[in-house]
Formats: C-alpha cells, structure tokens, sequence
C-alpha cells in the first residue's frame, strides 16, 4: 500500500487544490480553512506512522519536485496566492513528519540517536582529558573495570592512526589515558559509559560506536558543548535525553525568526529544504546533541544582518 499512497497524496491532492483555485472554489477563506483540514485528515489517516527508509527517500524526492514547483507558481492574485500559502503549509507538515520517518524516528518510536550521542555527550564532557585521539582507549578502560573485563566488542577504531585494531592494542594504552583523570572525574567517566553500554547492547549497537570515527567537533564546539555536557548527572540517561532536544528548540527558533525577518513564505520554503537536504537526513544526524548549533547560528546571523543588527551579526 505504501508503494502507491505517498505519490498518490501527493501528485493527486495537491493538483486539485491548483484546479480548485482556478475554479473559484477556495475564494471564501473558511473554504481554504475546511480543505485544508480535510487534506491534512486524509493525510493523517491514509499515509503510515512508521516508514521504512525507503518510502522516506521517494517521499523527499517529491516533497522537492512539489517545493520547486510552488517557487515557480507566482499568482498574481489575492485569492492564488493564499491557495499557494496553504498548499505550502501542508507540504511543510508532510516534509516535518517524513523528515522524522512518520514519528517512527530511530526505528521502535526511539527519537535519541544513541549512537551519535555517545560520542558528543562524553566527547564534550570530558575533551580535556580525551581530546580526539584517546575516547575509545577511555571507554575500554572503563568497561574493563565496570564490567571484568566482560566486552562487548573484540575491535575498534584506533583514532590515532584512524585503522580498526584488536581491542588489545588500546587497552595497553589506556593507563596512559586514565593517569589524564582526576579521581573523581574518572569515577563520573566510568558511570556514563556504563550507562550507555548498558543501554546500547541490545542489537550490537555498542560494538558500532567503536567502528565509528570518534569525537569530531571543533575546538570551539567542544567548550561550548562541554559545559553544557558537565551539567548532565553521570549515568543520567534521562537528563541525557534532554540534551538531544536543543536541536529542534533552536531550529525552531530560527525558522520564527526568519518568518518575521523574512515572511512566512520565506520560512515555510526553508523548513522543507532542510527536510530534504541529504547530510540533515534525521536517521544520520536527528536526534543528536547540539549538530545543527551552527547552522542556527549562521541562520541567525543572516537575519541579523537583514534586520540591520550589526552587533548580533557578528556574534552570530
């Protein structure tokens, strides 16, 4: 069913909206208003809750093909230009909820990216001591100790040199590593890494994050990063959990601020380029910790030159 549903909503509905404005059917404001629910009802109870990735791929390219159509669609009458604005808002509702695979997100309803938060979470909390050459080292150390030497993984990443290694050869090295903690720091260490691990076991999850590529954020990043980071209890999944919805507040922010800066139109258009842009794909980069900080910030600082607020700009 889903191989017909997602075209058929969306090169089907979206037409008849176009000849209903040509009609004379959505003149009256509270006709647009009732085929607006009407469409959105229909997408809400025909299109799936949970998609498979690749229904999401084929949905992005026509949530695309839809946008670039509406740019070039320029009435030039009160009337088609509110049609315009309502058809654009419901492809900006399809776009959001495809973006996050019809609030399946991870895959079981999950919206935390475990994976990514593993290694920004203690990548920032603790870059002092680790830097990016030594997490993997530190979380095995620390599994040795939390766990007996019971690992999940007989490989990993060695950041240094970037080649995947018999776990062994970072374990030899990681007192070197574990002398760069305070006491209290390595017990805190210890905590959310046996937190995670025992949150990400199910399905080899946490044998994944040591093939992974490590911590890669910037130096100023990582300050910043951190000291949000250091405000989250060690082992508190909960408050970890939290840290991964600074994206969508700030994200929403912006896309308000460029509505009032720029126009609503302005704004619609830019949420559904960011649903089908590859590299902000939600099952790659959604449900993080802080990845999007700077696009806001230069979306931010875009608006702030455009309002004249030369100060802010700069900051941004």
């Amino acid at each position: 069913m889903t191989d017909w549903v997602s075209p058929a909503l969306l090169l089907v509905v979206v037409p008849l909206w176009w000849l209903g404005h040509h009609a004379g059917l959505f003149r009256s404001r509270i006709a647009r208003m009732v085929a607006a629910v009407v469409t959105l009802s229909v997408i809400v109870v025909v299109w799936p809750h949970a998609a498979d990735g690749e229904l999401v791929r084929r949905v992005t390219l026509l949530v695309a093909l839809l946008a670039l159509a509406l740019v070039m669609w320029r009435p030039g009458d009160a009337s088609g230009r509110a049609v315009r604005r309502t058809v654009l808002l419901l492809l900006t509702v399809v776009a959001v909820a495809n973006h996050v695979y019809w609030g399946d997100f991870h895959g079981r309803k999950t919206w935390v990216h475990w994976h990514e938060l593993t290694h920004y979470y203690l990548g920032a909390k603790y870059f002092d001591e680790l830097g990016y050459g030594r997490l993997y080292d530190a979380m095995l150390r620390a599994e040795a100790e939390a766990f007996e030497d019971r690992f999940r993984t007989l490989e990993a990443r060695d950041l240094r040199s970037n080649e995947v290694v018999d776990i062994r050869v970072l374990l030899r090295r990681s007192d070197e590593t574990k002398t760069r903690f305070s006491p209290e720091r390595w017990v805190a260490f210890v905590r959310d890494v046996t937190a995670l691990r025992e949150h990400l076991s199910a399905d080899g999850l946490w044998k994944r994050v040591y093939l992974d590529h490590g911590f890669n954020a910037t130096p100023i990043w990582a300050w910043l990063g951190g000291m949000v980071a250091s405000s989250v209890p060690a082992g508190d999944l909960d408050a970890m959990t939290w840290l991964t919805l600074l994206d969508p507040v700030l994200l929403g922010l912006m896309f308000v601020v460029w509505g009032r800066v720029f126009g609503l139109d302005t704004a619609l258009f830019s949420v559904v380029l960011f649903t089908v842009i590859f590299g902000a794909g939600f099952s790659w980069i959604g449900g993080a910790f802080l990845r999007f900080a700077w696009l806001v910030a230069c979306g931010l600082g875009v608006a702030a030159l455009a309002s004249r607020r030369w100060g802010l700009a700069g900051v941004c």
